[in-house]
């Protein structure tokens, strides 16, 4: 055997020494983490895990808890989630409790994402976290797949667009409920010369009163938000925006009309007025829920606080 031939032998060897000794770490590594993740937490986070899976656990049954799916929890609890889990369950139990129906069991395809979504909330927030007790309540007790995608939809919600909705809906459930008025705005459209001049004094005073005055116009049962109103001037060959007025509500939170309209819960519209020789050119606008919307309120809007909205938007319109 020649030196070469020795020298090769001799790297062989060093190689597979190596290969072994870094299988070994691997195994050895692998060992560590799996033995971790199976660890038993702290008392104080097993408490909180079990209070979670106690609370809602008429609508969990068919997930399996007590295997995987309760370690993948467990796991959560230590980042921290635990609390907005817990906070979301006790509002999910306490929603479900003053219900006539019973519970349900929510599919795992419906339920794992709502929780996992849910859980990334601030504990805090009592908007969005009573939103999601909400969805999870109305899935257990009247299941249908749009929870699913409305699921997602609400993630992506911040409190500023849950506010607004609420706004707009004002605790409306007979709307949502498909029990609704024939031609609500039956009389806004009847009645354009009188409208007319109200939006062109408006305007020129700057009076934002007009936006609940418009309301008295439209079917108390609709939701909707009159948000804009405009004078044109006009010329032979066109017509522009002269002078804008636009709701104080609806311009502290613009923005978030927007995401609403992208997310198809709500519908931007508006009313063009016809005009005669010498008259100032008036138009308004308006946003009010979707069909989306509607089916979407009904699933993350608690019914404890409808008549409480109700009376509010009375209120106003008076």
């Amino acid at each position: 055997m020649t030196s070469e031939d020795e020298d090769a032998d001799k790297a062989s060897e060093v190689r597979a020494q190596v290969g072994a000794i870094a299988k070994a770490e691997a195994r050895a590594s692998y060992e560590r983490r799996t033995e971790v993740s199976i660890d038993v937490p702290p008392d104080v986070t097993r408490a909180k895990s079990q209070a979670f899976l106690d609370a809602i656990s008429p609508i969990t049954h068919s997930l399996g808890l007590a295997g995987d799916y309760l370690e993948d929890l467990r796991e959560r609890l230590r980042m921290g989630r635990g609390a907005t889990l817990g906070v979301v369950a006790a509002k999910t139990r306490d929603q479900i409790e003053h219900q006539q129906k019973p519970p349900g069991e929510v599919p795992i395809k419906a339920m794992l994402p709502i929780l996992e979504r849910a859980s990334l909330e601030e504990p805090d927030d009592e908007v969005l976290t009573s939103a999601w007790a909400t969805l999870i309540a109305t899935a257990a007790t009247d299941y249908d797949p749009e929870v699913i995608s409305f699921s997602r939809i609400l993630a992506e919600l911040t409190p500023r667009e849950c506010q607004i909705l609420q706004h707009i809906f004002q605790g409306r459930f007979k709307w949502v409920d498909g029990k609704r008025p024939v031609g609500p705005m039956t009389k806004f459209f009847e009645s354009e010369d009188e409208i007319k001049s109200k939006l062109r004094k408006a305007v020129q005073a700057g009076d934002s009163k007009i936006f609940s005055e418009l309301l008295t116009y439209v079917d108390p049962e609709m939701p909707i938000q009159f948000i804009a109103a405009i004078t044109r001037g006009v010329s032979v060959r066109a017509n522009w925006i002269d002078k804008l007025l636009k709701e104080p509500f609806y311009t502290e939170h613009e923005g978030g009309y927007e995401i609403l309209k992208a997310q198809g819960l709500v519908e931007h519209r508006g009313q063009s007025y016809s005009w005669r020789d010498g008259e100032t050119p008036v138009a308004v606008d308006w946003f009010e829920l979707s069909e989306l919307g509607c089916r979407f309120v009904a699933r993350v809007i608690p019914r404890a606080n409808s008549s409480e909205a109700g009376d509010g938007a009375a209120a106003e319109e008076a």
